[in-house]
């Protein structure tokens, strides 16, 4: 757990592309992920409150496969002005599913790989 409160945060240099796995389909890339939740921008909008089933690509040489599922909960999605694109964020709600090894992976690896930054989205 100690290593899990080094990991509170982290929002990428690049995007993460975000599938859904009902239909297979990039529904869009990640910017801001921690262990209680995602937001992405969206090529489509999503259902508040709604579950959905996302996927995360991992890097090439994770332990853990070449993706990871996760339960996400819609808590907003509002259009981003002069685009096609939306401002989706979801809450992972079941926090110690096993989900999370390979998420604190996910999070190790792009840190290590000097891709990520700490701290808050939109802080300097």
């Amino acid at each position: 757990m100690e290593e899990r409160g080094s990991l509170t945060r982290l929002r990428p240099y690049y995007y993460l592309r975000v599938y859904e796995t009902e239909n297979d389909e990039i529904v869009g890339s990640a910017y801001d992920l921690s262990f209680e939740g995602i937001r992405l921008i969206a090529n489509r909008t999503f259902e508040w409150e709604k579950t959905y089933r996302l996927r995360l690509r991992l890097p090439e040489d994770s332990f853990f496969g070449d993706m990871v599922e996760l339960d996400a909960v819609c808590t907003s999605c509002r259009g981003v002005a002069e685009s096609d694109s939306y401002d989706c964020g979801f809450n992972f709600p079941d926090k110690a599913g096993p989900a999370i090894t390979p998420l604190t992976a996910l999070l190790k690896d792009l840190a290590k790989q000097g891709r990520l930054v700490r701290g808050n989205p939109g802080s300097s």
